[in-house]
């Protein structure tokens, strides 16, 4: 059986060596990138021939044009601030060779958030699914994608590692790429959304994270991502909101 690992990338430079690096075992790497004008490509190239160039539209249409120029019996989903440390890749390539293309499986991620790693604050149940047979599996809804797909969920036994915020600045830059989407996706499922719900939910979130999910047990870290985490939800629905023209 043949394994493509696909993943979607943009101005991934400081990232991309060390991600492709990871899964240089695949029976194939294919990556597409929107228009990156750092180093990306350059890194990039030496690992790959399968690199695409693709204008991006959301994360989801993305990921689904990478699965659809991968030509592995098993595709493994990457994102470029990831890497699948040894034990992982030992785990997949075994699971590849002996299963039998019905079921898709979730992988635990550890998550470093400011460079520091996260164990609880909500992330411990961070299980999404980035390994299944080819063609069983398409992403959906424009921003933190989600898979749809008729096949039972199990999960690997060994984790990934999610690089998953540098600083404030890169934080800043993910507000710009995923509010819009965000404020998009509100509208499409006609929520109603009031002034109230801009104290409300941002509130409700951080205790969330910070007491129920156990944040303040990552110390300054989790209160970092509580409180940015409540910002994020803030500032979606503020900007619904002006929207709407309220």
């Amino acid at each position: 059986m043949k394994l493509s690992v696909v993943l979607i990338t943009h101005n991934e430079e400081a990232n991309i060596k060390e991600c492709l690096d990871s899964v240089a075992w695949a029976d194939e790497i294919v990556l597409v990138d929107s228009g990156s004008v750092d180093r990306t490509l350059e890194f990039a190239r030496p690992f790959s021939p399968r690199i695409f160039e693709n204008p991006f539209k959301d994360f989801a249409s993305q990921k689904n044009f990478g699965l659809d120029h991968a030509s592995g019996d098993w595709i493994f989903s990457l994102d470029a601030d990831e890497w699948v440390p040894e034990a992982l890749a030992c785990e997949i390539q075994e699971l590849v060779k002996i299963s039998k293309p019905d079921s898709v499986y979730a992988v635990r991620r550890l998550n470093s958030f400011f460079g520091k790693r996260l164990r609880f604050s909500g992330t411990q149940g961070d299980y999404p699914i980035r390994l299944f047979p080819s063609g069983k599996v398409r992403f959906q809804q424009p921003v933190h994608e989600q898979v749809a797909t008729a096949l039972p969920v199990r999960r690997l036994k060994n984790v990934l590692i999610h690089k998953s915020t540098r600083d404030i600045d890169h934080y800043k830059q993910k507000l710009d790429q995923y509010i819009p989407f965000e404020v998009n996706l509100l509208s499409a499922k006609k929520r109603k959304v009031s002034r109230f719900d801009l104290l409300l939910r941002p509130t409700a979130k951080f205790f969330l994270l910070y007491l129920l999910k156990g944040g303040l047990l990552d110390g300054v870290a989790g209160l970092k991502f509580s409180m940015l985490s409540a910002y994020y939800d803030f500032l979606k629905y503020r900007r619904f909101l002006q929207l709407d023209g309220r």
